[in-house]
């Protein structure tokens, strides 16, 4: 019985710590990508997202999809924002939506671009409230209304100004 304890212990400490490592991974990233220097960026994002780290998975996919610092890859990127688009990560869900709109990387599905882009818009990223006021206003994806977009651009103000 101690045997299995201890086993159990062994796993949750590893986990542990490479979580606090992904964490130390993910936040280098963000200095870099602060200072400009994308390389270094993507390479320490790289290692967070390759430990789990949501946020990591998401900013690697997003630096594929650009190409910066590192060599753009539309698929690789596709699969990371999937990855933290289903841990719950707003911005992954927004730039999937926006892939699924302008068909880059998957083939083009509005039902898929109208559900991902209500998650972020729902979670407070402001460019995916515009762009679902848009597919309102538009009829794109879903049925055409009027108010929706004003009532959506109002929220988005009293929340982010």
């Amino acid at each position: 019985m101690k045997k299995n304890t201890t086993l159990t212990s062994v796993k949750n400490s590893s986990s542990s710590r490479s979580k606090r490592l992904s964490e130390s991974y993910y936040h280098l990233a963000i200095d870099y990508l602060l200072a400009d220097d994308f390389p270094n960026a993507y390479y320490w994002c790289d290692l967070a997202a390759r430990l789990h780290h949501p946020e990591a998975e998401w900013l690697v996919g997003h630096l594929l999809l650009r190409g910066d610092g590192c060599q753009k890859d539309i698929s690789n990127a596709i699969l990371y924002l999937t990855k933290a688009s289903k841990k719950g990560v707003a911005y992954a869900q927004y730039e999937l939506a926006s892939c699924f709109y302008l068909g880059e990387g998957v083939q083009r599905n509005v039902s898929t671009f109208i559900k991902l882009i209500k998650l972020a818009a729902k979670k407070g990223v402001p460019d995916a409230a515009e762009s679902l006021a848009l597919a309102y206003r538009d009829g794109e994806g879903v049925k055409r209304n009027y108010w929706c977009p004003l009532k959506l651009f109002i929220t988005k103000e009293i929340s982010f100004n």
